[in-house]
């Protein structure tokens, strides 16, 4: 009897930590989210559905923001990480352009926000973005 209540027991207990590990690997909770971004006088609001493999960890939640057309030709780099606040460096290069971004990043389960430093050639624009999950992807 000791015995099946032991491997009871551990069967439980493997269980629940391996739904605790895998909800911590996320950075956010995978959903449709509300993304106003931009210049702090003209923002704008988009929406972004956001899988569980898009939220996996922050180097893939970072490139996921990048536009489409740049997103296969980009790489990330995490700087620092401490407190789920993070520096950042995206870096996307085509034929024709190069494009660098550096940030930082803070977030919770079911939100993200922070800014970012854009050089394209001789184009330089400083943005924020918020992003706060509204509900399940359609």
């Amino acid at each position: 009897m000791n015995k099946l209540f032991v491997a009871i027991a551990a069967c439980l207990l493997c269980s629940v930590s391996s739904i605790v590990l895998a909800a911590e690997s996320q950075i956010v909770l995978p959903g449709m989210y509300e993304i106003t971004s931009g210049i702090a006088d003209k923002p704008i609001k988009t929406e972004a559905c956001y899988s569980d493999a898009d939220v996996k960890d922050l180097p893939t939640l970072l490139l996921k923001m990048e536009d489409k057309l740049m997103q296969k030709n980009c790489g990330a780099e995490i700087l620092s990480v401490a407190d789920r606040k993070a520096e950042w460096r995206t870096e996307c290069k085509t034929q024709f352009v190069t494009r660098t971004t550096v940030g930082s990043i803070t977030w919770g389960d079911a939100h993200f926000s922070g800014n970012a430093f854009l050089k394209m050639g001789r184009i330089e624009m400083a943005y924020q973005f918020d992003a706060r999950r509204v509900g399940d992807c359609q």
